[in-house]
C-alpha cells in the first residue's frame, strides 16, 4: 500500500491526532499519503481485519510504526532509511 516506499498514515474521520499529524507533515512538506479507516475504497478494506486501536499509525517504506507522539523521530526515520 506504500507504493514502493512512500509514507502512508491510517487515519479515522473522528481521530483529532491524526488531523493534527496530517497538519504537520504538511507543514514540513513531506508527501503522505491517508488511508481513512472504516470507509469505502481499498486501503480501508486491507485494514480492515487489523484495523489498530491508537492512531495514528504510519507506515514508512512499507514498515508500520507506531509513533504518533514523536513526530521529530518520525521525520528523522524518513531521512535516514534506505
Amino acid at each position: 500500500l506504500t507504493q514502493g516506499g512512500g509514507l502512508q498514515m491510517l487515519s479515522r474521520s473522528d481521530c483529532a491526532e491524526c488531523e493534527r499529524s496530517r497538519q504537520w507533515f504538511e507543514s514540513e512538506q513531506i508527501r503522505l499519503e491517508v488511508c481513512l479507516l472504516g470507509g469505502p475504497g481499498a486501503c480501508a478494506q486491507a485494514y480492515a481485519a487489523d484495523a489498530p486501536e491508537r492512531l495514528p499509525v504510519f507506515v514508512v517504506r512499507g514498515k508500520t510504526q507506531i509513533k504518533s507522539w514523536d513526530l521529530e523521530a518520525m521525520k528523522q526515520a524518513l531521512e535516514t532509511q534506505p
